[in-house]
């Protein structure tokens, strides 16, 4: 790939979410091979303990229609073997080096197999780390059908440029998404500031001259925007998100 044709595809600030996807598969597919990509990340990966790992990420991908649909929306990552290192360890590592069937459960190795009748047993997942280290997103870049030992020998001659073009897209496209998916209102913002501040509901009320209960229905607003079960978590994730 020549340089100007690396500058096209270089993820930019203005470029819109759909256009960094583009972006990054064409790089992906001319650099590596990759057929598709699954991107998420969330704000704490201690939200798995209450809702479960699937449900606490946003995310994207671009995987086979008929393998997503083996999986239920809830649970599509829950039993995923990569993913479930990844909260440990940032890799990047191999989709068949890391699987170990010893350590596994009933439902990992059964996703496993599902993988591989999908072709989907050679890739890698990276992951990064944002807001202080409190947030974790992640990427698995897949190779549909390829042989895991030729995609890993691929991926060592390209490594280094590739993390670099990652380390740019990540926080860009998380940006993005949070701006499509998250966007608070200036009185939303200025009501979860003063939360933050340690103001209570009648202090807040007081302070903006308006009811406790207008204030009430503003933190259900901002809990229902940031998809949030108590208002801690929505101030957690605005703070992480940079929305405030």
């Amino acid at each position: 790939m020549n340089e100007e044709r690396v500058s096209e595809l270089t993820p930019r600030p203005s470029d819109s979410e759909e256009i960094l996807w583009k972006k990054i598969h064409e790089y992906m597919r001319v650099k590596l091979g990759v057929t598709s990509i699954l991107y998420g990340f969330t704000h704490s990966k201690y939200t798995t303990l209450r809702v479960g790992l699937t449900n606490c990420l946003y995310i994207k991908n671009s995987h086979p229609a008929e393998y997503i649909e083996y999986f239920s929306n809830e649970r599509f990552l829950d039993d995923d073997f990569c993913t479930f290192v990844l909260w440990g360890e940032l890799g990047p590592f191999f989709w068949h080096e890391v699987y170990d069937r010893d350590t596994a459960t009933p439902e990992q190795i059964e996703r496993a197999r599902i993988d591989e009748r999908f072709g989907l047993n050679a890739g890698v997942s990276i992951g990064f780390r944002f807001a202080d280290g409190h947030g974790i997103s992640g990427i698995g870049l897949a190779c549909r059908w390829m042989d895991p030992e030729e995609f890993r020998d691929k991926w060592m001659t390209v490594s280094g440029e590739i993390m670099e073009y990652l380390n740019i897209f990540d926080p860009l496209m998380r940006e993005t998404m949070v701006r499509s998916r998250m966007c608070l209102s200036p009185k939303q913002i200025e009501v979860l500031s003063l939360s933050i501040g340690g103001m209570k509901g009648k202090q807040i009320a007081s302070r903006l001259g308006v009811t406790e209960g207008r204030v009430e229905k503003v933190f259900k607003e901002i809990r229902e925007k940031l998809h949030a079960d108590t208002t801690q978590e929505a101030a957690a994730k605005a703070i992480a998100y940079k929305l405030l």
